[in-house]
């Protein structure tokens, strides 16, 4: 008896021991060796039901429900639909089926000795596909989804047994006729191909920007004008404009709503509430453009067609509403005027019935080295600097300047009112800046006697700026006057 139970205690120890182990090797044997052992293992399962060779398929057809959905035939090397030999096909989305259906796998097989069909949804099939070669033809009845593992049932012409089918079978032929219309083409264009954007509003409020030459541009150093809604072109942001022209030169069609379509009227598109133009510049070729119509509106997204074409498309309002919303005021360079002391030959100030006159010229040292890679290297204190005639001092360069640094941090806060009539209209601060080939004249008028100015750039004074911050420059002016005498 006692030796009986001894072995046992041996018995018992040995199974501990064993367990152990295994949760030792559990927890120490790498994970992905686990992962790749059970990879290999669903590899083993996988059942290879047809491979075709894609070269050699000649037809394509889908049907639903007993209903054909659509039916594509190769003629020579392109692919035409059987009913329709004028409409365009799209071959990228042709050979995404024949992609899907080059090699046919299973993950298990059923015999239909001791199943019915009717129990798998194959007998009635929600999708049959059929795949004829020159001398074979291929067909997939897929009926109902396979329950917790995925996939979908299905039979394959000649084998007397269910499959399941991975859907990505399904999705892939279960598609509308539509999606194999060649859609029109947008024009691929870059931000350095662009010349101009314009967005024409049928009920008014239009915005227009183009790309111009040095002479006429606002900003020397911004190349691009924004031109509309305003009479005064304005600069265009020098941070964000790569978004906006983001927008005009990413644009893609959504789904095909109707080919050749001889109402435009429903769609809104025969009078367009809005017309979208793009111009551009290929490398050494004239200058291009596209017209996109932008029509009704339905939930979140636009009919759009391009001009000239009877083509219907979606776009979603995510793609459409940067364009039609925009903003002249948010596009624009916010700063009134920017460009460093160093950029500038000199400058006049005048407020109240004071006047400065401010000139410059860089040290003989400096003029010696004067490249364009050194004159992005200057200081103002590389500079003589004159105020009325009278030369500052060295050591009180920095200083005079900074009045000029502070003008230049001046931002527009918002547009002026055109009801707002202030009852004093003279001037309280007046710079002009004097460029080397140019005067820029920024005047800033009282407005509503509290929080701001409203600022005149070269006649363009459709904006207001801080009333605190242009009185702070002033004072800064007033403190370097002595300088001059």
């Amino acid at each position: 008896m006692m030796r009986r139970k001894k072995k046992n205690m041996l018995t018992l120890g040995f199974l501990l021991a064993a367990l152990l182990v295994v949760s030792i090797l559990y927890f120490v044997v790498p994970k992905g060796e686990q992962k790749e052992e059970q990879a290999e293992s669903e590899e083993d399962t996988s059942i290879s039901v047809d491979t075709i060779d894609t070269e050699q398929i000649k037809e394509i057809a889908v049907s639903k429900s007993g209903k054909e959905v659509y039916h594509l035939r190769k003629e020579k090397k392109s692919w035409k639909f059987t009913d329709n030999h004028s409409l365009p096909v799209d071959e990228d989305c042709v050979n995404a089926l024949l992609e899907a259906v080059a090699n046919v796998t299973a993950t298990k097989e059923i015999e239909l000795d001791s199943h019915e069909k009717s129990n798998y949804g194959v007998e009635n099939p929600a999708l049959t596909i059929c795949i004829k070669t020159d001398d074979r033809t291929y067909q997939y009845d897929l009926g109902d989804e396979v329950p917790i593992e995925g996939g979908v049932y299905g039979v394959a012409s000649g084998r007397k047994k269910i499959y399941c089918m991975s859907d990505s079978l399904r999705s892939a032929f279960d598609v509308d006729v539509k999606s194999f219309i060649q859609k029109d083409e947008i024009p691929e264009i870059t931000e350095s191909e662009m010349t101009a954007v314009k967005v024409a509003h049928k009920k008014g409020g239009d915005f227009e920007a183009e790309l111009v030459k040095q002479s006429e541009r606002v900003e020397s150093d911004i190349p691009w004008n924004i031109t509309k809604p305003y009479d005064k072109p304005l600069a265009a942001s020098d941070e964000d404009w790569s978004t906006t022209l983001g927008y005009f030169n990413t644009l893609e069609f959504g789904d095909l709503v109707e080919y050749g379509a001889k109402n435009l009227s429903k769609y809104g598109l025969d009078n367009p509430d809005t017309v979208i133009t793009v111009q551009y510049r290929k490398k050494n070729k004239k200058k291009k453009s596209f017209v996109l119509y932008v029509g009704k509106k339905e939930e979140n997204r636009y009919y759009v067609c391009l001009q000239n074409s009877s083509n219907v498309y979606e776009m979603s309002s995510d793609e459409i509403e940067p364009m039609t919303k925009l903003d002249a005021y948010s596009c624009m360079n916010q700063k009134v005027y920017s460009k460093l002391v160093t950029e500038v030959k000199g400058y006049d100030v005048i407020y109240g019935d004071t006047a400065l006159k401010v000139t410059s010229s860089l040290k003989k040292e400096q003029t010696a080295d004067s490249g364009e890679e050194h004159e992005d290297t200057v200081s103002a204190t590389d500079y003589i600097w004159s105020l009325n005639g009278k030369t500052i001092e060295d050591g009180d360069v920095t200083s005079f300047v900074t009045p000029y640094s502070t003008a230049g941090q001046i931002c527009y806060s918002g547009k002026a009112d055109k009801k707002v009539k202030p009852k004093d209209r003279k001037a309280v601060l007046k710079i002009v800046y004097h460029e080397t080939d140019r005067d820029v004249t920024v005047t800033y008028y009282p407005y509503d006697g509290t929080n701001f100015y409203q600022v005149n750039r070269d006649g363009m004074d459709y904006f207001l700026v801080d009333k605190k911050a242009v009185d702070e420059v002033i004072k800064r002016f007033q403190s370097v006057e002595n300088m001059g005498k």
